[in-house]
């Protein structure tokens, strides 16, 4: 969320950041400063971290408990393939009375017999 201040510049050029700014900043923290015209701009700059620290990172935070288990996983993946290989079509025992006039039309390889 963007916020506005104004800061007044002192007669020894400088100014102080406002209470809700210095919040957001921690000490050691590094920011990229540039000037264009009438505009100062402050960037954090984001340090890279290496594997080892990430995965590190990654075990302090232990086990996630929503995480599902590779049985649950299996389960989901074989649910998804049986919906996925249902027809596209009804069967004929599974037609209501009313579609019993319609002709049975299905996709095959060979052409129907005349």
């Amino acid at each position: 969320m963007a916020k506005t201040n104004v800061v007044t510049i002192t007669q020894e050029r400088q100014f102080a950041f406002p209470p809700e700014i210095l919040e957001a900043l921690e000490p050691g923290d590094e920011y990229l400063l540039w000037q264009t015209d009438d505009t100062i701009v402050l960037k954090k700059i984001t340090q890279t971290i290496s594997f080892d620290t990430l995965f590190q990172r990654i075990e302090a935070l232990g086990p996630d408990s929503d995480q599902p288990t590779e049985a649950e996983i299996c389960d989901i993946v074989n649910t998804i393939r049986h919906e996925r290989a249902q027809p596209c079509y009804p069967k004929p025992e599974d037609r209501s009375s009313d579609s019993a006039s319609e002709p049975d039309v299905r996709l095959s390889p060979h052409p129907a017999p005349q």
